[in-house]
């Protein structure tokens, strides 16, 4: 799997793409009080599309209980991750995940 980004920025405790990133731009949501991965990633696409979430290219199901979100831009997803209403109505919490924004490695030289 590529690494989708070299520069992150971390902000209580929230990690965020940052303008000079190169996409692809995933956010995982996972569900707090319950399993999303068994929802169906149209019906995802609607709740997204009432909230106003823009710029999604890719909706599709990760495991039982996560969703991954592709956006077009840092931006959209930067949206998607300040989107409090998504934690009280919705019970979702969403996340970029740290093992595809870093990378680990070691000097052969």
């Amino acid at each position: 799997m590529a690494r989708i980004s070299a520069n992150i920025r971390t902000i209580n405790r929230k990690t965020y793409y940052e303008l000079t990133d190169q996409g692809p731009f995933l956010i995982i949501m996972k569900g707090i009080t319950s399993k999303v991965g068994h929802i169906h990633p149209m019906y995802i696409g609607k709740i997204l599309h009432k909230a106003n979430v823009q710029g999604i290219l890719k909706i599709n199901r990760k495991r039982a209980n996560k969703i991954g979100i592709e956006f077009r831009t840092s931006e959209y997803a930067n949206q998607l991750i300040n989107n409090e209403s998504f934690n009280t109505e919705h019970g979702y919490n969403r996340y970029i995940p740290q093992r595809l924004v870093t990378c680990r490695g070691w000097d052969r030289s």
